[in-house]
């Protein structure tokens, strides 16, 4: 491979990695996770490429059946009966997919 073949090549997150190891030299597992999971557009979790369903690396129920979303949406609403149906906030954590919302919408 020529000089000008490598700049024509877009980097991987390896390479980028094997060149911060053989400028800087040994890195600790913690900086290595850290690039492996959030260097930009190309860690784990800033990457573009589908991490939850069919296309992706693992499943949660929910993306299987709206059955969890639905038991939810029955146990909120009677919650809301028990609190005499006044209005109340749910806030939904760490689902960045909105599941729950899509599906507690269609009790």
């Amino acid at each position: 491979m020529t000089a000008n073949a490598d700049l024509t090549e877009p980097m991987t997150l390896s390479s980028i990695i094997i060149q911060k190891i053989k400028q800087q030299g040994p890195i600790s597992f913690c900086d290595f996770m850290e690039m492996a999971l959030y260097y930009q557009e190309l860690g784990y979790y800033t990457s573009s490429h589908e991490k939850i369903g069919k296309d992706g690396d693992f499943f949660t129920s929910s993306n299987l059946t709206s059955a969890f979303g639905e038991m939810l949406g029955k146990q909120i609403e009677e919650m809301w009966r028990f609190l005499g149906e006044k209005e109340f906030t749910v806030v939904e954590m760490g689902l960045a997919w909105v599941f729950f919302q899509e599906m507690s919408c269609h009790t």
